[in-house]
């Protein structure tokens, strides 16, 4: 994806600065997953976006927080949503000490995801 029509395939910064950095990788790959699913499953996003996420009301930073998956994928629509993000490894899940899933957004970049809500 990164060959702009050298030989060895190498990533510049100018080229890496044009594709939106890591942040804009990140974000179209989160809209292309999210595009590919059904408009009901696509309207559950701002509800797992704000399980995923604390907002400051002061400076309206957006900052990530892990959640248990019953909180985050309480619905069918919600639940594969979570599965094609986790598949997408946009999210991860982990089982925190006492075996519950706990999911949490992979990567900072997606952050901006949730503020645009």
């Amino acid at each position: 994806m990164y060959d702009a029509g050298c030989e060895r395939r190498v990533l510049t910064f100018a080229h890496y600065r044009a594709l939106g950095g890591l942040e804009g990788a990140i974000a179209r790959r989160a809209d292309e997953v999210v595009d590919l699913l059904a408009p009901e499953i696509q309207e559950a996003l701002p509800a797992v976006l704000d399980a995923l996420t604390t907002a400051s009301p002061s400076d309206e930073t957006v900052t990530a927080r892990p959640a248990l998956l019953t909180e985050v994928a309480g619905t069918p629509a919600r639940s594969a949503l979570v599965k094609a993000l986790i598949d997408a490894r946009l999210l991860v899940s982990d089982e925190d000490a006492g075996g519950h899933v706990v999911v949490r957004v992979a990567h900072e970049a997606l952050e901006p995801l949730a503020a645009r809500r």
